[in-house]
């Protein structure tokens, strides 16, 4: 009999589509089970959420769906913010988000960071990714500006954000908790007049590109992979209605990455050589690109080369080539199921041994335990 397993999602939202589409993949693999999305039932939800009638649920688990866990039905949030139990939680993991952010941050030689995010309800997801940079950042003996916004108003929240933006030491990267946010950052900057990204880059999260896409200047933003969430989510379900314990530790989902835009790019004062080979870097990077290749395309030499990568971003062309593939082993790692092999030919290593003895240079452990690691 084929399990029914309601879908407590708002699927209007703007990321609910990748998650579905995670958990319908899970479930179909599987043989399939029954979606039930409460909110195609209305009110009537609560007359079938009964143990006799619903195997599991979904999503983001609100005060009414909480109430399926209570009379013992299997649950499973996709979102920190859930009352349920941490281990019964697969969300974004901040620490990966934080060095992600930091790193794209140092990519364009910015290393004073501030964090900008709204209160209210719903915000334990920002909080825990600034928690998360605040403390990547100390480790570096480095501190992370902070500020949270009280308006209610966008009058208010543009006053509020004027403010905050206008004190800051320049230049400075400013990281908005969602993009909604970052548009907002944008707008003061621009009312402000201060250049974006020259006085301050603007990185969003949780990609949205109808809004990123609106920022002036266009705002570069952190990706979240919703649909591995969804999957990871109901293979989670999935063990739990077969009886199996729940895992010690919530599921932490990696970044996809960072969408880049003009709002992080200072290309225009940036070294133009550096500009260039920055892009042959992110174009050509899995066909196994090295140093060698980019002095043989560029107007330079490799010590040129070297000392004005030096100047500008504060590491040799190698370590930045380096950096590159070794986050996207491990972005692929945690969200595919990829051999060591596979991984190392679309990351550029020559081979599998180098890419193991990279990753675990960069995270401490070999390949396969960080994948574990990663997947609970």
């Amino acid at each position: 009999m084929q399990p029914r397993v309601l879908l407590d999602l708002d699927l209007g939202a703007r990321d609910r589509d990748a998650v579905v589409h995670g958990i319908h993949r899970y479930a179909s693999e599987r043989g399939r089970w029954q979606l039930v999305p409460t909110g195609m039932l209305g009110d009537r939800w609560k007359e079938i959420a009964t143990p006799d009638q619903i195997d599991g649920c979904l999503g983001t688990i609100g005060h009414n769906a909480l109430s399926l866990y209570k009379r013992g039905i299997p649950c499973i949030s996709i979102w920190s913010t859930s009352e349920l139990p941490e281990q019964a939680k697969v969300f974004t993991d901040p620490v990966a988000w934080a060095r992600l952010v930091d790193e794209h941050f140092s990519s364009i030689g910015r290393t004073t960071i501030a964090m900008v995010l709204q209160g209210g309800a719903g915000t334990r997801g920002p909080r825990m990714r600034r928690d998360a940079l605040r403390h990547h950042l100390r480790e570096q003996r480095r501190k992370l500006i902070t500020s949270t916004i009280a308006a209610t108003t966008s009058h208010e929240l543009l006053a509020e954000l004027h403010t905050w933006l206008v004190g800051l030491p320049k230049p400075v990267a400013v990281v908005a908790a969602q993009d909604e946010l970052g548009w907002w950052v944008c707008e003061a900057c621009r009312r402000a007049d201060l250049r974006v990204p020259h006085d301050v880059a603007v990185l969003g999260s949780n990609h949205r590109s109808a809004i990123a896409d609106l920022c002036t200047p266009p705002m570069s933003s952190v990706a979240y992979d919703h649909e591995q969430c969804g999957y990871r989510a109901a293979e989670l379900l999935d063990k739990l209605m077969q009886g199996k314990s729940l895992p010690r530790e919530p599921i932490r989902i990696e970044p996809l990455g960072i969408v880049a835009r003009e709002s992080t790019r200072p290309s225009a004062d940036r070294d133009p050589l550096v500009e260039q080979a920055l892009r042959m870097i992110e174009d050509h990077m899995e066909e196994g690109l090295s140093v060698g290749d980019l002095v043989d395309a560029l107007p330079a030499g490799e010590r040129t080369l070297q000392r004005r990568f030096l100047a500008e971003l504060g590491r040799t062309p190698g370590q930045v080539l380096r950096a590159q593939r070794v986050e996207k082993a491990k972005r692929l790692l945690a969200t595919t199921t990829l051999s060591i092999t596979e991984i190392a030919v679309r990351c550029g290593f020559g081979h599998a041994s180098q890419l193991s003895r990279e990753v675990k240079s960069a995270v401490g452990v070999s390949p396969l335990a960080y994948r574990a690691r990663q997947r609970g």
